[in-house]
C-alpha cells in the first residue's frame, strides 16, 4: 500500500507550491513506465484485442509504475524541505484540505466497479502467482507550480494488459488548471480542479472500455 502513502506528497506539495521566489529542483522527468517491472528479456507487446474488454468479475493486478515511484520520491524531498524552510508557508491542514492520495485512490476505486476483484502488485513478476486475468499499469507525470509557471497539470496514462503481459489499450486523464491570485485557497482550488479533471477524463475513458 506504499503507492497510497506516496500518492499524498503529490497533494501535500500541490498545496504549499504557490508564488515561491525560490530555485526549487524540478521533477525528474517521466521515463519508460515499464522500467524495471518485466521479467528479464520480456517486452511488451500489442494484444490480438482491443477495447472494450469484459471486465465483470474477472480479476486485475495494479502496479504503479518506476516513472511514478521516482516522482513520488521527489515529492517526498521536497514536501520536506518546505517544511524545514522557514520562508515557506506551511500549515499541516493543507494536506487534509487538498485530499491527499485522491488521483491514486480514485483510479482504484474505478477498477472496483468494473471488475470483480482487484490486488495490488509490486512489479509484473507477481502476475502469474496472483493468477489475474489483467493488469493496470499506473503511470502519472505531475508539473507543480514554479516560477513564473503557475499552474498544475496531472498527466495520467493507465495501461490495461492481459494476464500474457499484452498492451490492451490505455486509459487516459489529463487536467492542467492555471492561476493567476495569491492566497493559498485559490491555488488548493486550481490544483483540485486539476486533479479532477484528469479523474473525470479516465473514469470516461474506463467506463467505455470496460464492461
Amino acid at each position: 500500500m506504499t503507492m497510497f502513502v506516496r500518492a499524498a506528497s503529490i497533494a501535500t506539495l500541490a498545496a504549499v507550491l504557490l508564488s515561491l521566489g525560490a530555485c526549487l529542483q524540478t521533477a525528474p522527468p517521466p521515463v519508460d513506465p515499464y522500467l524495471g517491472l518485466l521479467p528479464a528479456g520480456q517486452t511488451v507487446t500489442a494484444a490480438p484485442q482491443g477495447f472494450p474488454i469484459a471486465a465483470k468479475g474477472k480479476s486485475v493486478g495494479i502496479v504503479l509504475s518506476v516513472s511514478t515511484e521516482k516522482q513520488m520520491e521527489f515529492l517526498d524531498k521536497l514536501v520536506k524541505q518546505i517544511k524545514a524552510n522557514p520562508m515557506y508557508v506551511y500549515r499541516a491542514d493543507y494536506e487534509e484540505a487538498s485530499q491527499p492520495q485522491f488521483i491514486i485512490t480514485s483510479i482504484v476505486n474505478k477498477l472496483k466497479q468494473h471488475f470483480g476483484r482487484t490486488e495490488i502488485l509490486q512489479d509484473f513478476r507477481g502476475v502469474a502467482a496472483s493468477k489475474v486475468d489483467y493488469v493496470a499499469l499506473i503511470d502519472l507525470a505531475v508539473e507543480m507550480p514554479r516560477e513564473f509557471r503557475y499552474y498544475y497539470q496531472y498527466d495520467l496514462k493507465v495501461d490495461i494488459l492481459n494476464s500474457a503481459l499484452q498492451r490492451i489499450g490505455t486509459l487516459k486523464g489529463f487536467g492542467h488548471e492555471s492561476y493567476y491570485c495569491i492566497p493559498i485557497d485559490c491555488a488548493l482550488a486550481t490544483q483540485l480542479k486539476s486533479m479532477k479533471r484528469a479523474v473525470a477524463e479516465f473514469d470516461a475513458a474506463a467506463d467505455a472500455a470496460l464492461r
